[in-house]
């Protein structure tokens, strides 16, 4: 997945067999795209954003804000905070795009492996368990 804002590359999932983007389900409050990070292979290049308190039919929902490294457009949310395992993620559809079989280097300039380099320390790597100061 690639930030709309910079084209930075934000994520760098493997789908198993049969799987693609366009499969993904979307949540019904807002469309969002849903990511269990226990069903993929996945690479993250954001960084935490601020904590935002979003109003809905139910009542109001913390959504924990991920942010592109490069540029900074919120990319996507959590509902669980970053002190714990994140067990889903939602990406915004205007924030992110999908680019097939490419590979960070593919997407992102020399200067913007270097902010992906230094952000990959707000994740550890390939589960999306924590999110690190």
């Amino acid at each position: 997945l690639a930030c709309t804002g910079c084209d930075t590359n934000a994520m760098h999932l493997k789908f198993p067999g049969g799987k693609s983007f366009e499969t993904l389900p979307r949540r019904k409050t807002d469309g969002s795209i849903v990511l269990k990070t226990s069903k993929y292979s996945i690479e993250a290049y954001m960084k935490k954003g601020e904590v935002a308190a979003v109003k809905r039919e139910n009542g109001i929902e913390r959504q924990y804000r991920l942010k592109c490294s490069q540029c900074g457009l919120c990319v996507g949310y959590s509902p669980s905070s970053f002190d714990k395992p994140l067990k889903n993620v939602y990406f915004l559809p205007a924030a992110v795009k999908y680019i097939s079989n490419a590979a960070p280097e593919a997407v992102a300039s020399q200067n913007e492996m270097e902010a992906v380099k230094t952000s990959k320390k707000h994740f550890s790597s390939k589960t999306l368990r924590k999110i690190r100061r």
